[in-house]
């Protein structure tokens, strides 16, 4: 048996970020958007004023960047996070 999961991505349009997850998507105005954490959680307030909290899974820390081969991927979600937080021009904690 094989399954095909739908693909993972993280886009940043003009005034909104779309996570779109393997079980979950989501998306949060980019005005809205207060602060995006190192662990990858983005925080934010929607049109009514309503906090919400969820994490860019695809952008989340699974290893140090210490040097083995791994670290290229860590250094990639670290940039990518990054920019989502330099989009949204949100602060870090």
């Amino acid at each position: 048996m094989s399954v095909r999961l739908p693909r993972v991505a993280v886009r940043l349009t003009e005034d909104r970020l779309e996570y779109v997850g393997f079980l979950l998507s989501w998306s949060a105005p980019r005005a809205g958007i207060d602060t995006v954490l190192d662990d990858a959680f983005v925080e934010w307030r929607d049109e009514r004023g309503v906090e919400h909290r969820r994490q860019i899974g695809l952008l989340t820390r699974a290893w140090e960047d210490d040097g083995t081969r791994f670290a290229p991927r860590w250094r990639w979600r670290r940039e990518g996070l990054l920019r989502v937080r330099h989009w949204a021009d949100a602060r870090a904690c």
